[in-house]
């Protein structure tokens, strides 16, 4: 699968490893709403499309932090486009930096995300609870209670760069 995936296609790829329903129905309204960020941004439409609908395919191995992860792990081992791939495997949350990510467990590396696709994944992730799209103060009030001062810090950023885009 390359970057002209179908939705269709990626749907498919979901239940093939396992997604439930609810994970299926976030990620299409994940998709909706990245795709219609990146059409006003002037992105890849098609790769975040793609990009946005199998971004919580790593759900189908782990519902923790690591799903991010397991999915880019998941989508390599299928040949799926890198770029894909990437915005997979850097969408939780606002990127997570490599001390984080040792902290975490996970492999030591970089996951914020870098391009401007990879942003829009992120940014539609975090703003679509379930299938609702929620407001960017719920967001931060939410990532207050958590106490995840510098994902927020992270989050404004990207978000104000998005801003900056459309």
């Amino acid at each position: 699968m390359n970057m002209n995936c179908s939705l269709r296609e990626a749907e498919e790829l979901l239940r093939k490893e396992g997604c439930s329903e609810e994970v299926i129905a976030h990620s299409r309204s994940v998709c909706e709403y990245a795709t219609l960020i990146a059409s006003r941004a002037q992105a890849d439409v098609r790769l975040v499309s793609c990009a946005a609908m199998l971004h919580d395919i790593g759900r189908s191995r782990s519902h923790g932090i690591s799903h991010g992860v397991a999915g880019a792990d998941v989508l390599r081992g299928r040949g799926i486009d890198e770029k894909i791939v990437c915005a997979v495997e850097r969408h939780v949350g606002a990127g997570i930096d490599s001390q984080e990510a040792e902290r975490l467990g996970l492999p030591v590396r970089n996951y914020r995300p870098h391009t401007l696709e990879e942003k829009i994944v992120c940014l539609a992730d975090s703003l679509v609870s379930g299938e609702r799209i929620i407001t960017f103060e719920e967001l931060l009030s939410f990532y207050r209670k958590l106490g995840l001062e510098s994902s927020i810090k992270r989050f404004m950023e990207m978000y104000d760069e998005l801003q900056r885009w459309l």
